[in-house]
């Protein structure tokens, strides 16, 4: 490395060189000392002055929840170089300094030095998060020489996953009216032992399943009558999320889109509890995912793919002209005609657009229920006063009811105000509409 000689350097340099020739001059030990000492001293920092050879690793969990807390320890391994590091160690988005700080001051002599350094951070939000170089500055020889920068490549990241309220399958009850679709046994699912009612046969029925019994009784027809059985994963459920602007009403953790992402990851493990096939679409791709739906499955290995999913999405912070028809969600409503569950937020800016596309959804779909969230109860957190109650009573009453009117005769609305209404109450009014 080629060193540079600074101002500091120097004036030692001409100290030294003074006092040189005063030594010359007088011939004394105690002057000739007086030269030994600073052409020493600059002789150590001149030689010290080498760029720092610097290692940093680090250790943390790679999956936490909203609210934890995250112990991050470091490893600093210095083995060239002598003077101050300064440390700017991972730290991500949407995460709460809870004790100690990401960015250490390190001093290092001579010799090699390790150190371990920890800190805590708090979790405020979901989604997938990582941290690609560690920043930092040297100043080598006390700061004398000139200051040095450099970063460190990493691959360090963390899934924040969302606190979901896992509901017992006690005291609710999902069955479906219809035996919708019929379509392969995969999509409708094995028949359980259960009795549902007695109807006629159709081709295709086990001969197993017939009733002699009230056959025989039959004076009307001479066609058979059949049982049948509840069948488990009777219904295909499709989650639609909007993740448009009015979606990010609130704050950057506390507004509609993470109020409908946890309650249809806690929707989606209740009704895979009942063996029911759950998919998921994202209305709008985002550019950082892969795809934007998730497939109708069944089991826990839905559950995952569902929440990874969820963790990927972000608002969108312009007004949107339109929603876009993805043909991959269209394909598959019309194999397997779902009760769709679209999660937005309707205002003003939305509530045309958003009709729109509300009604090619119902075309496809056994029903279509729209959850409006409504960010009422988030302003009323963040203000002093209490102006939920005034938009509750003025603007949610009027004009609501004029918004809901354009999504009359295709779909049923259900609002929803998470700080008031919690996620059991609401899930269990859903699954009213899957009866």
């Amino acid at each position: 490395m080629e060193k540079l000689w600074t101002k500091g350097l120097l004036g030692f340099l001409a100290i030294a060189a003074s006092f040189g020739i005063v030594a010359f001059l007088s011939g004394s030990l105690p002057a000739t000392l007086l030269v030994i000492f600073p052409i020493l001293f600059v002789g150590i920092m001149f030689i010290s002055d080498e760029e720092g050879m610097v290692d940093v690793e680090i250790d943390m969990p790679k999956k936490v929840k909203v609210d934890d807390i995250v112990e991050v320890k470091a490893r600093i391994i210095l083995n060239r170089g002598a003077g101050i590091f300064l440390f700017e160690l991972p730290y991500f988005e949407h995460f709460k300094p809870v004790d100690g700080s990401n960015v250490r001051v390190v001093f290092k002599g001579l010799r090699s030095r390790v150190y371990d350094l920890t800190y805590k951070i708090q979790a405020a939000r979901r989604g997938k998060f990582s941290f690609t170089e560690i920043k930092y500055t040297y100043n080598p020889t006390m700061g004398i020489l000139n200051t040095k920068t450099g970063k460190i490549n990493v691959n360090v990241s963390i899934d924040v996953i969302p606190k979901v309220e896992i509901l017992r399958k006690r005291g609710l009850r999902i069955r479906a009216s219809l035996l919708n679709p019929r379509s392969a046994r995969s999509r409708i699912g094995p028949a359980s032992t259960d009795f549902d009612t007695i109807r006629s046969y159709v081709p295709g029925d086990p001969y197993r399943t017939i009733n002699w019994k009230a056959t025989a009784r039959r004076t009307t027809s001479n066609a058979p009558l059949v049982n049948q059985y509840e069948r488990e994963g009777l219904h295909t459920i499709m989650f639609a999320l909007d993740r448009g602007h009015t979606m990010r009403q609130g704050t950057k953790e506390d507004n509609p889109l993470e109020s409908s992402i946890k309650l249809i990851l806690s929707f989606a493990s209740l009704l895979l509890n009942y063996q029911h096939n759950v998919g998921f679409w994202v209305m709008q791709k985002d550019k950082n995912a892969r795809k934007s739906i998730v497939v109708p499955g069944s089991g826990m290995e839905q559950y995952i793919r569902l929440r990874r999913s969820a963790l990927l999405v972000e608002p969108i912070k312009q007004i949107l002209s339109s929603y876009n028809k993805d043909r991959e969600f269209f394909a598959i409503a019309r194999e397997t005609v779902p009760t769709t569950f679209l999660f937005t937020s309707i205002t003003e800016t939305n509530a045309d657009t958003l009709s729109l596309i509300c009604r090619q959804i119902r075309g496809v779909s056994s029903r279509l229920i729209v959850i409006d969230v409504l960010p009422y109860g988030i302003y009323g957190k963040m203000s002093p006063y209490s102006i939920s109650s005034i938009y509750n009573e003025s603007y949610n009453s009027k004009a609501r009811r004029k918004l809901y009117s354009r999504f009359s005769g295709f779909s049923k609305i259900i609002p929803w105000d998470p700080e008031i209404t919690g996620y059991g109450k609401i899930i269990s009014r859903l699954t009213g509409t899957l009866r």
